[in-house]
């Protein structure tokens, strides 16, 4: 950056690189920060300070949600010696409330003297164990203690089992619980859909992936023009942003369309929209239909190869025969990964896509992407 302009300030420079990295929506703020690095972009605006990228991320939160941490919640026991030789333990019961995102469990002991080591397990309520936190005890530097961070917790009755790891003596302890979760407006038009639906309408929502229509309203079965596709894809597909010197379609010619557009046509492994080529439109505001979006999914999740592998396959559906031969594999693809479903066991290639059906599939590159 500072080959081509010289005159970068270090606050231009941290600036720069903050609005030009790829968002990772799935992750929250305190864990990656701006996001990923787009070393690519940062160079070229730092030489071309007229293409201003990541303008978008000033007007992304609009107050779709809000992050409550409820209060903290504490729990005690003592692990005993085993029995014949056998490391004892000791199994506490901790509740994790309904719509909680983040869970933080963690026990500590002492004194610091204290020649106990411990490690700590927790169960989910459908008998699902995670992985033993046996970190190194060490005093002062870690302290007696272990911690684990549960994203997106299942609701209900866990249980936390402590166990010595060497023969020690009894072991008094002090747990905590931290919960964080989101608070949404009151949508009056979500009433009618399942619990998963709301589920991934709200996940699009606090993710900033989608956004709501007025304050009250999220329209699920509003249908999604292409530009509202290739804006929830650079904001929650991981796509690196890029801006030409010049308009690359002609009728997408303003910065805000340009990154949005340029940007998914500009992607690592090619163009996500397949029927819009450089120097032609893109038609920004025609509506997004199912077969398109089915593309632009696979291949921004990186399945483009896997796709057109299966080209010709068939297809679980009634109405694969109005699916292009070379193009069912992207279908496919999109159906076995869970970004699009088939109702009624059509697929409707050419009906224009939902705001729910949006908001599932971006739910589904989010998942892909952990």
């Amino acid at each position: 950056m500072l080959d081509v302009n010289p005159s970068l300030t270090p606050a231009q420079i941290r600036e720069i690189l903050q609005r030009t990295a790829t968002p990772l929506t799935n992750y929250y703020y305190h864990e990656v920060g701006a996001g990923m690095l787009n070393a690519h972009a940062a160079v070229l605006e730092a030489a071309f300070p007229q293409r201003h990228m990541g303008t978008f991320r000033a007007a992304l939160d609009q107050g779709q949600a809000r992050y409550v941490n409820d209060p903290l919640r504490m729990f005690t026991g003592t692990v005993p010696l085993g029995l014949l030789g056998l490391l004892g333990s000791y199994t506490a019961n901790i509740n994790i409330p309904q719509n909680a995102l983040l869970a933080s469990v963690q026990v500590a002991w002492g004194p610091e003297t204290s020649i106990n080591d411990l490690s700590m397990q927790l169960t989910d309520p459908n008998g699902m164990s995670r992985q033993v936190m046996n970190t190194l005890n060490l005093p002062v530097l870690t302290g007696r203690r272990e911690r684990d961070l549960i994203r997106n917790p299942t609701p209900g009755m866990w249980r936390v089992k402590l166990t010595h790891t060497l023969i020690g003596t009894p072991q008094s302890f002090t747990g905590t619980v931290e919960t964080t979760h989101a608070e949404y407006p009151a949508l009056t038009d979500l009433g009618g859909l399942t619990v998963a639906q709301q589920v991934e309408a709200y996940q699009n929502l606090r993710s900033f992936v989608m956004a709501t229509h007025g304050s009250k309203r999220f329209r699920p079965t509003f249908t999604v023009s292409r530009m509202d596709l290739a804006s929830a894809l650079l904001v929650g597909g991981r796509v690196p942003q890029y801006l030409a010197g010049q308009p690359r379609f002609t009728d997408a010619t303003d910065n805000a369309t340009r990154i949005m557009v340029e940007s998914v046509q500009s992607a690592p492994g090619g163009p996500l929209f397949t029927d819009a080529s450089p120097g032609g439109p893109f038609r920004p505001d025609d509506r997004a239909t199912r077969l398109t979006t089915a593309i632009a999914l696979v291949r921004a999740a990186g399945l483009r190869s896997q796709a057109e592998s299966l080209a010709g396959t068939s297809l679980p559906v009634s109405d694969a025969y109005t699916i292009p031969s070379t193009l069912r594999g992207y279908v496919k693809v999109a159906l076995d990964r869970g970004l699009m479903t088939a109702d009624g066991g059509v697929f409707r290639p050419n009906d224009a896509l939902k705001r729910i059906e949006l908001a599932h599939a971006m739910s589904g590159i989010a998942r892909l992407a952990m």
